[in-house]
């Protein structure tokens, strides 16, 4: 708990920073809205183009596109430019300064360097994804609600360890955040659509080691009612399980990571 209100202090004081120049923190969040607007409008040139991409429809495939996105920026307020900077931080030898200090080293790190950038993910992602559930014909219920509610949390962790796993590589390997990130964001880019139109090798990668899948995909055949199930059908209950799980592996990861470091000005 006084962890949560340490993290909450640093908020505010990051955000009354960057408030001083409201026209930038402004212009940054609503830069991203602009950028993936215009995604969500390719996407729905393709699908007027073709109706539909083997059996998904515009709005299904909306739905799995915004809970990639929403889960994406709710994990990168807290974990992308910590984890980002990481590499900086041990080249440098900046990584000791959160080592001495009387608080565990990964909340420091993310506690000190919020992303409000990821602001506008959220609030796009939001607006499709209330305007998807109202089309998509679902019956809701309490349970389903509550579901929907533990996807998101799942799938955020999914999203929060590939950026802690890939912020560990610099402990390792200087420089190689940056190209980790972009190709990791470009395997995230395939669960825009459904992964049963990819060959067997890519499905089993975005299954059993990146599990991207579990983020959209594997959930979405229970609110949607697919029938293009791929390995098995109780998949589409694991993502909270395997969120928690991969998020508990990146973080024994970083533990490693920490116990092995070694400091670039020794």
């Amino acid at each position: 708990m006084e962890d949560l209100k340490i993290y909450w202090r640093f908020i505010l004081i990051y955000l009354k920073c960057r408030m001083e120049y409201r026209f930038a923190f402004f212009m940054d969040i609503f830069m991203p809205v602009f950028s993936y607007t215009i995604n969500y409008f390719t996407i729905w040139i393709i699908l007027n183009r073709f109706n539909s991409i083997r059996g998904w429809g515009f709005d299904e495939i909306m739905f799995l596109y915004t809970i990639n996105l929403f889960s994406y920026g709710l994990a990168g307020i807290i974990f992308y430019t910590p984890m980002a900077s990481l590499d900086n931080l041990v080249r440098q030898g900046k990584f000791d300064m959160f080592l001495t200090k009387p608080m565990n080293p990964f909340l420091h790190l993310i506690s000190r360097q919020f992303e409000h950038i990821f602001i506008g993910h959220l609030i796009l992602s939001s607006i499709v994804l209330v305007t998807c559930l109202s089309r998509l014909g679902i019956i809701w219920s309490g349970t389903k609600i509550i579901w929907l509610i533990f996807i998101l949390f799942g799938a955020t962790l999914i999203q929060a360890s590939v950026m802690i796993i890939t912020g560990c590589l610099s402990f390792w390997y200087t420089n190689s955040t940056s190209v980790a990130s972009s190709i990791l964001n470009s395997l995230r880019g395939f669960i825009n659509y459904p992964i049963s139109i990819y060959n067997k090798g890519l499905r089993i990668l975005l299954t059993f080691i990146l599990p991207y899948g579990f983020i959209s995909f594997y959930p979405s055949q229970y609110f949607l009612n697919k029938t293009d199930v791929i390995f098995h059908p109780l998949f589409q209950y694991g993502t909270p399980i395997v969120g928690i799980l991969f998020f508990i592996l990146a973080y024994k990861i970083w533990l490693y990571g920490v116990d092995h470091y070694n400091s670039a000005g020794a």
